[in-house]
Protein backbone atom coordinates (compact mmCIF):
# COMPACT_ATOMS: atom_id res chain seq x y z
CA UNK A 1 0.00 0.00 0.00
CA UNK A 2 2.58 2.26 0.80
CA UNK A 3 4.29 2.25 -2.45
CA UNK A 4 1.20 3.14 -4.13
CA UNK A 5 1.24 6.53 -2.45
CA UNK A 6 4.38 7.53 -3.34
CA UNK A 7 4.14 6.52 -6.65
CA UNK A 8 0.74 8.44 -7.22
CA UNK A 9 2.21 11.36 -5.41
CA UNK A 10 5.18 11.59 -7.66
CA UNK A 11 3.19 11.14 -10.58
CA UNK A 12 1.35 14.32 -9.35
CA UNK A 13 4.30 16.09 -8.55
CA UNK A 14 5.66 15.36 -12.13
CA UNK A 15 2.97 16.47 -13.59
CA UNK A 16 2.69 19.79 -11.81
CA UNK A 17 6.57 20.46 -12.21
CA UNK A 18 5.71 20.05 -15.87
CA UNK A 19 2.61 22.58 -15.50
CA UNK A 20 4.48 25.07 -13.73
CA UNK A 21 7.93 24.78 -16.05
CA UNK A 22 4.82 25.86 -19.15
CA UNK A 23 3.47 28.67 -16.61
CA UNK A 24 6.96 30.47 -16.00
CA UNK A 25 7.91 32.38 -18.84
CA UNK A 26 11.53 33.61 -19.72
CA UNK A 27 13.24 36.35 -18.49
CA UNK A 28 16.30 38.13 -19.67
CA UNK A 29 18.22 36.48 -17.00
CA UNK A 30 19.65 32.88 -18.01
CA UNK A 31 18.63 31.67 -14.04
CA UNK A 32 16.82 28.54 -14.70
CA UNK A 33 13.84 30.04 -12.40
CA UNK A 34 11.04 27.13 -12.86
CA UNK A 35 13.55 24.94 -11.60
CA UNK A 36 14.00 26.88 -8.86
CA UNK A 37 10.46 27.75 -8.56
CA UNK A 38 9.52 23.99 -8.33
CA UNK A 39 13.01 23.22 -5.49
CA UNK A 40 11.93 25.92 -3.56
CA UNK A 41 8.18 25.24 -3.24
CA UNK A 42 8.59 21.57 -2.81
CA UNK A 43 10.94 22.32 -0.28
CA UNK A 44 8.09 24.39 1.51
CA UNK A 45 5.66 21.79 1.46
CA UNK A 46 8.48 19.07 2.41
CA UNK A 47 8.78 21.45 5.50
CA UNK A 48 5.11 21.94 6.09
CA UNK A 49 4.15 18.10 5.91
CA UNK A 50 6.97 17.33 8.32
CA UNK A 51 6.01 19.71 10.74
CA UNK A 52 2.25 18.22 10.41
CA UNK A 53 3.19 14.71 10.43
CA UNK A 54 5.09 15.78 13.66
CA UNK A 55 2.61 17.14 15.63
CA UNK A 56 0.10 14.78 14.49
CA UNK A 57 -2.10 16.51 12.29
CA UNK A 58 -1.49 14.24 9.53
CA UNK A 59 -0.53 10.73 9.10
CA UNK A 60 2.79 8.57 8.08
CA UNK A 61 0.73 8.00 4.86
CA UNK A 62 0.13 11.63 4.11
CA UNK A 63 4.03 11.91 4.66
CA UNK A 64 4.20 9.35 1.92
CA UNK A 65 1.93 10.64 -0.44
CA UNK A 66 2.93 14.34 0.27
CA UNK A 67 6.48 14.47 1.12
CA UNK A 68 8.26 11.31 -0.70
CA UNK A 69 5.96 11.27 -3.14
CA UNK A 70 4.48 14.89 -4.51
CA UNK A 71 7.71 16.33 -3.25
CA UNK A 72 9.77 13.87 -4.77
CA UNK A 73 7.93 14.20 -8.25
CA UNK A 74 8.08 17.93 -7.64
CA UNK A 75 11.25 18.94 -7.29
CA UNK A 76 14.34 18.08 -9.01
CA UNK A 77 18.19 17.59 -8.49
CA UNK A 78 19.02 16.33 -11.74
CA UNK A 79 17.51 19.41 -13.55
CA UNK A 80 19.10 21.49 -11.75
CA UNK A 81 22.00 19.85 -11.71
CA UNK A 82 22.10 19.89 -15.80
CA UNK A 83 21.53 23.63 -15.95
CA UNK A 84 24.17 24.71 -13.51
CA UNK A 85 26.45 22.80 -15.35
CA UNK A 86 24.93 24.07 -18.75
CA UNK A 87 25.42 27.51 -17.53
CA UNK A 88 29.17 26.88 -16.14
CA UNK A 89 30.05 25.21 -19.70
CA UNK A 90 28.31 28.30 -21.35
CA UNK A 91 30.79 30.77 -19.37
CA UNK A 92 27.89 31.95 -16.96
CA UNK A 93 30.19 30.69 -14.30
CA UNK A 94 28.18 33.97 -11.79
CA UNK A 95 25.17 32.74 -12.97
CA UNK A 96 25.71 28.67 -12.03
CA UNK A 97 27.19 30.02 -8.58
CA UNK A 98 24.31 32.16 -8.07
CA UNK A 99 21.83 29.05 -8.77
CA UNK A 100 23.98 26.96 -7.05
CA UNK A 101 23.62 29.44 -3.62
CA UNK A 102 19.82 30.25 -4.32
CA UNK A 103 18.78 26.99 -4.70
CA UNK A 104 20.67 25.32 -2.00
CA UNK A 105 20.63 27.90 0.38
CA UNK A 106 16.73 29.36 -0.47
CA UNK A 107 15.90 25.16 -0.40
CA UNK A 108 16.95 24.76 2.86
CA UNK A 109 15.91 28.18 4.89
CA UNK A 110 12.01 27.68 3.12
CA UNK A 111 12.04 23.91 4.33
CA UNK A 112 13.06 25.10 7.78
CA UNK A 113 10.41 27.99 7.89
CA UNK A 114 7.90 25.38 6.47
CA UNK A 115 8.80 23.46 9.62
CA UNK A 116 8.71 26.45 11.91
CA UNK A 117 5.77 28.07 10.74
CA UNK A 118 3.35 25.26 11.09
CA UNK A 119 4.93 24.37 15.08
Amino acid sequence: MHWILVFIGGGLGSVVRFLLSKLIISSKYPLPFSTLASNVLASLILGITIALVGNKTLSHNHYLFLGAGFCGGFSTFSTFSYETLKLWQQGDVFWAITNILVSVIGCIFIAYFGMKFIR
